[in-house]
């Protein structure tokens, strides 16, 4: 019984090692592709006129577009924009005093940057409740564990030169936005 089974196992080696070495005898031979000339990728970007030809415009620090058909806002940013720091701010206009938001009540103030990143325009609150001191040695590990939360990354629609222009409508029709 020994002598059979080891006659077999010897026997289902030696085939499964001959065939895995003769596996790429009968495969098909790959036909030589046809060089082509490299073609330049096309931008998926239209220009801020074709995505803003239904729209009002109003000029600001950012200018801004409003659909007249679907009512979709626009935001138009510059590249020489992205990377500062801007200042939000907010207030109450009109409110009850039974929930705390009477007229002219503050709500508070952040500081945030714009940024792009693979195809999209990021919103991105800094982080101020901390100071180090640039002479201190703990100052090299400054940015370790402080948390800079994006608030909003919109695709890019458009572009034309340095400006970009993404669809603002959820930054700005939200009913409650913590920031």
């Amino acid at each position: 019984m020994k002598i059979l089974f080891t006659s077999l196992l010897s026997i289902f080696i030696i085939v499964g090692t001959t065939s895995s070495s003769h596996a790429q005898l009968f495969k098909k031979k790959k036909k030589e592709e046809t060089k082509k000339s490299p073609e330049k990728p096309k931008s998926s970007l239209k220009s801020i006129k074709s995505v803003t030809k239904n729209c009002e415009k109003f000029d600001g620090l950012f200018p801004m577009y409003r659909d007249t058909n679907t009512g979709k806002i626009y935001i138009e940013i510059s590249k020489e924009k992205l990377g500062e720091e801007f200042i939000y701010f907010s207030y109450v206009e009109n409110g009850l005093m039974d929930v705390g938001a009477f007229k002219g009540s503050y709500r508070g103030s952040k500081i945030f940057k714009i940024n792009e990143s693979y195809g999209n325009i990021e919103f991105q609150l800094e982080n101020t409740n901390y100071y180090f001191d640039p002479n201190n040695e703990i100052s090299k590990s400054a940015e370790t564990n402080i948390n800079k939360p994006i608030i909003i990354s919109e695709k890019i629609l458009g572009k034309t030169g340095e400006n970009f222009i993404i669809e603002s409508s959820s930054l700005f029709m939200k009913e409650k936005r913590k920031l």
